[in-house]
């Protein structure tokens, strides 16, 4: 695992994308770590996709995300 997030960035991340992580995974972040649990288990840094095997940040509307402040569809 990557190291744990420190609050100062999960709290700027959740300012830059107007919401708020659910507890359970902002704990997540935190206090164990920030993503890097290897290839395809999926547990990617906050804020980072898996693109053909690269990571790269992603962007809110990339077509791959989509909006943060909208609920989950399925």
């Amino acid at each position: 695992m990557n190291p744990a997030l420190p609050e100062s960035e999960a709290a700027s991340f959740e300012r830059d994308h107007k919401m708020a992580l659910p507890p359970d995974h902002r704990q997540f972040l935190t206090d164990l770590g920030n993503g890097g649990a290897g290839r395809f288990y999926d547990v990617f840094p906050l804020g980072f996709m898996d693109d053909n095997f690269d990571l790269r940040p992603w962007q809110d509307n990339d077509g791959m995300v989509g909006n943060l402040l909208k609920p989950f569809p399925f």
